[in-house]
């Protein structure tokens, strides 16, 4: 008989190691995403003209765009952090008895891709915990 030597919890979290840094202010994803014109015109169309379109599904949509661009995550609420931590995901539903590795490499050029994308930030970390989901 196997038995489970890890933590069992009914609560809905979900592990991670993520490189980022902190967020002090909401971002503006709408701003981020049309700067990078990656917004489809018909979606562009509907943010200008839907009166019916609240600002926070905008942004939502928005983020959403720029997360699959960059291949970046945002995370709200975790232990690791008391405030938003955006950054690169690089292991997410990690098990006590699963292991893996990164290259030191890997975590120079995730650094390097945020400081170019936020040329402004300048204390990225490496941010480990659990997420609430």
């Amino acid at each position: 008989m196997k038995r489970r030597k890890s933590f069992i919890s009914n609560s809905s979290s979900s592990s991670f190691i993520v490189i980022g840094f902190e967020i002090e202010e909401e971002i503006n994803f709408r701003s981020i995403a049309e700067s990078l014109s990656i917004v489809p015109e018909d979606m562009l169309d509907e943010w200008n003209n839907d009166s019916e379109m609240e600002d926070w599904e905008i942004q939502e949509e928005a983020q959403e765009l720029v997360e699959a661009h960059l291949n970046v995550d945002v995370l709200y609420e975790t232990d690791a952090s008391s405030k938003q931590i955006f950054g690169i995901t690089i292991a997410k539903d990690i098990e006590e008895e699963c292991g893996g590795s990164i290259s030191i490499e890997d975590i120079t050029n995730a650094t390097e891709k945020l400081k170019k994308i936020f040329p402004n930030v300048s204390d990225v970390k490496i941010f480990y915990g659990n997420e609430n989901c």
